[in-house]
């Protein structure tokens, strides 16, 4: 899937990210037979049919709202990991000299960014059972990132080794601390946790 000895030396971080969350559909990656699942496009699509159906983001009426694409999608999140403010404002704010970021405020606009973050959907939001309701799942809203992650480096691993590594990971939700979910020692009462086994 175009790993090379050469990507291996330097480290090229994108393309090993790309690699377990593609930017393109892998079905349309020009890799024959490539087995991984899709991740970046169908958050666009699921960002934009909830903005345009549930939100009512047409631009006849609302919040008028672009459709995104895929590379938004990339961008949004690269500006997430790049963050190190925080408030994730200050990075557009030239006068704040030790908080502006020169790469994040050239590659998307604020306003961009907060209408992609109040639309931004994980999965289909006309398939999402409530709580109490037959086939509900608690983990709907974000189990994609999971699945293709999981599915995806399944893909890449011929054999696995014997020894694991258990680590857990625990974030507060989105309404209730600060976009990166950090805790910062403190208990979420709000938010999830996953242990993870990994092949050490």
């Amino acid at each position: 899937m175009g790993l090379t000895r050469e990507r291996m030396i330097e480290g090229d971080v994108l393309f090993f990210y790309q690699l377990i969350l593609p930017f393109v559909d892998p079905a349309q990656s020009g890799i024959e037979g490539d087995p991984r699942k899709a991740y970046y496009t169908d958050v666009a699509k699921y960002t934009n049919s909830y903005a345009y159906s549930a939100r009512g983001c047409s631009m006849d009426y609302g919040h008028r709202f672009k459709a995104c694409s895929a590379e938004e999608i990339v961008n949004w999140d690269g500006i997430v990991t790049r963050n190190i403010n925080g408030y994730i404002g200050n990075n557009w704010r030239t006068q704040n000299e030790h908080q502006h970021d020169p790469i994040i405020s050239s590659t998307m606009s604020l306003t961009r960014w907060l209408d992609i973050k109040r639309n931004k959907k994980l999965c289909p939001f006309y398939e999402e059972k409530k709580r109490g309701e037959e086939g509900y799942d608690p983990t709907g809203k974000y189990r994609l990132i999971w699945d293709v992650q999981v599915h995806n480096v399944n893909c890449l691993i011929q054999t696995a080794g014997k020894d694991g590594t258990i680590d857990e990971s625990t974030w507060a939700n989105a309404s209730f601390a600060d976009v990166q979910g950090k805790l910062k020692g403190k208990k979420a009462s709000k938010g999830g946790q996953h242990t993870i086994l990994l092949d050490a």
